[in-house]
C-alpha cells in the first residue's frame, strides 16, 4: 500500500474518498516541499518538509 500512498481515490476506508493525501501532495509539490511517510504496526506517520528559501528575504 506504501508505494500507491497519494493515489486518488485510493482508501482503505469504507467512507472515505482518497483524495486526502493527494491534495497534500500536490500542495507540497507545488511548494517545493517533501512528503514522507513512516509506518508500523501502530499506524502510518506523514511528515511534510518545507524548504526555508526566501523565509526572511523581507528581513532587514
Amino acid at each position: 500500500m506504501l508505494e500507491r500512498i497519494g493515489t486518488p481515490f485510493l482508501t482503505t476506508k469504507e467512507r472515505g474518498t482518497g483524495l486526502g493525501l493527494a491534495i497534500c501532495q500536490n500542495i507540497a509539490l507545488k511548494h517545493d516541499a517533501v512528503m514522507e511517510f513512516a509506518t508500523d504496526t501502530s499506524g502510518t506517520r506523514v511528515s511534510v518538509k518545507f524548504p526555508l528559501k526566501g523565509l526572511f528575504s523581507s528581513v532587514k
